[in-house]
């Protein structure tokens, strides 16, 4: 166990006895605190230490730490050379329902063909995903039928080159559609993936949202950004049926007069051309944005930058980190450009293998 483990883990054991972040027995930025040291490890290469921080972080939300975590520790241990718990990891990920594909469609896990458990976890992974899929068929249904009306009304409302009457059509049918979700995602522990299991991608992989975020997003843009799902996200964040990155950014994807924390989740970072920046407005106001974050287990702008660097630089890495970026094409003439560039500030000046337009 290294020293700057320990000195993390004593600052920490002492924090935590002022911490108010606790529902259900559940410490979620004491959680994400040790997540958020566990990536900066692990984006360093250091996996031994990254495991250790992962640990502690699982002992605060005993038997139900989130799967993008135990994926992440599971390819630490991988890299690590310790077989052995990397299977005790892909396990927990079975018994969330994964699915057999999720181990057997990438390559990540090739040290544990030969594995003497491997097989028999990846028929246990079917299993349990196909159990829990026909557990929940019917509501799983409904609300595909909720995401198929709710992209519908937003499709129209675009064909109809954004008119206001189509708009204003698509608002009330976007608050029948929500308060339907709402009330499924309160009666049925938000459908989190221990309950009806995780959402795959088109590569079999597990998905980091839920199709039905976009019911919620658009909820959060419509109108004046208000929404009806504020107090159960609220208390899925508490509970621990939600990170707290993909709870930050679906209030982030929404409007914000200033109702609502801003969290930096989204828009905070930005892309353009082979720089990476951030706009003025949001570094004058950082040091307030970092406290919205840490007041849900986020870590600082700072280190969410240092992920996104990484991201930057290894778009195909192994790991599935939170660190989201935002893209800005190209603008309709140089004085908006120019404009962009004054008001922003460069963070990160030369992206590798980057090629400019």
């Amino acid at each position: 166990m290294t020293k700057t483990f320990l000195l993390a883990a004593i600052i920490y054991l002492l924090q935590s006895l002022s911490n108010t972040g606790h529902a259900a027995g559940y410490d979620y930025k004491g959680y994400g605190k040790m997540v958020n040291l566990a990536e900066l490890e692990l984006i360093e290469g250091r996996y031994i230490d990254a495991l250790q921080y992962y640990d502690s972080a699982f002992a605060l939300k005993k038997g139900s730490p989130f799967l993008i975590d135990l994926y992440n520790a599971s390819v630490c241990a991988v890299k690590a050379g310790k077989n052995d718990l990397a299977m005790k990891l892909c396990k927990e990920m079975a018994d969330l329902g994964v699915g057999g594909a999720a181990f057997t469609a990438t390559n990540v896990y090739y040290n544990l063909f030969s594995h003497v458990d491997w097989k028999e976890n990846v028929k246990h992974a079917d299993v349990i995903r196909a159990a829990l899929l026909k557990k929940n068929s019917r509501v799983l249904a409904f609300v595909d039928t909720l995401v198929v009306k709710d992209q519908e009304y937003n499709h129209a409302w675009r064909n109809s080159g954004m008119a206001e009457k189509q708009r204003d059509i698509m608002y009330l049918k976007n608050d029948t559609i929500s308060r339907q979700l709402n009330e499924i995602l309160r009666t049925n522990n938000f459908l989190d993936d221990r309950t009806v299991g995780p959402s795959l991608d088109e590569n079999k992989t597990f998905s980091y949202n839920k199709p039905f975020d976009v019911i919620i997003v658009h909820n959060y843009q419509n109108r004046s950004g208000d929404t009806v799902f504020n107090a159960v996200l609220k208390d899925a964040l508490e509970s621990g049926k939600i990170t707290p990155d993909r709870y930050a950014a679906l209030l982030d994807m929404g409007i914000n007069n200033g109702d609502r924390p801003y969290y930096g989740e989204l828009r905070f970072y930005m892309q353009y051309k082979c720089k990476l920046y951030v706009d003025n407005f949001n570094k004058e106001r950082q040091q307030k944005i970092d406290s919205n974050r840490a007041s849900i287990g986020l870590c600082s702008t700072s280190d969410l930058l240092k992920k996104v660097i990484f991201r930057t630089k290894y778009p195909a890495n192994d790991f599935k980190i939170s660190a989201q970026l935002s893209m800005l094409g190209s603008f309709a003439d140089k004085q908006s450009e120019d404009m962009m560039l004054k008001e922003s500030s460069v963070v990160f000046d030369q992206i590798p293998n980057c090629r400019e337009m």
